[in-house]
């Protein structure tokens, strides 16, 4: 049918699906930029987490209490730093599952799919942080399988929206082992 046409009458049991093509594709421009938006919003949300995680890594664990309770009484910080740390990591924490769901909700299936990798992934370091104190080289090689997760979702995310493939083995900049060890060449540089 050419623009200016009236289409023939529908009856209920025709059948068929019919849409003005200029308004398909609006549609799928639009669900391909929330993806990407979702996505973003995901990796922004680890970042923010990950660093709050450090923090709370780098603080002693008999200072602020059981981390697993929401029992106030459980969870009586013994310092002004430690109450203002775990706090900013419990808001990131909530930052962090509010981006996961929105992620899962409108992303494809495959990209989806690397989303609860990531997440038991982040479980597995926020373990790892409370614990016990941390130095930041030991906890940065806590990191590194966590930035090569969150690397292959970036690039998957990129890719099915059509964007060109970027070499990327580790969202951390400072990880340029290429699956060994990191190296820790960049330790002044406050990167993570």
């Amino acid at each position: 049918m050419l623009r200016g046409q009236e289409p023939r009458p529908l009856h209920a049991d025709d059948g068929g699906d019919r849409c003005y093509a200029p308004d398909a594709g609006r549609a799928i421009a639009l669900l391909m930029t929330a993806q990407l938006q979702a996505s973003t919003s995901l990796l922004s949300a680890l970042q923010l987490l990950v660093r709050r995680m450090i923090n709370v890594a780098y603080l002693d664990p008999a200072e602020w209490g059981d981390h697993e309770s929401l029992d106030p009484e459980k969870r009586k910080h013994k310092s002004p730093l430690s109450t203002a740390v775990v706090a900013a990591f419990d808001e990131a924490t909530v930052g962090w599952n509010n981006a996961l769901y929105a992620a899962l909700l409108i992303a494809p299936p495959s990209v989806a799919a690397k989303i609860p990798e990531l997440d038991r992934e982040v479980d597995r370091l926020m373990d790892l942080a409370v614990g016990r104190t941390w130095t930041k080289t030991e906890f940065r090689q806590q990191r590194v399988d966590l930035g090569r997760l969150a690397a292959d979702y970036l690039r998957l995310a990129r890719s099915l929206a059509g964007l060109p493939d970027i070499e990327l083995p580790s969202i951390w900049t400072w990880d340029s082992s290429n699956g060994t060890a990191p190296g820790h060449q960049d330790a002044e540089s406050g990167s993570f």
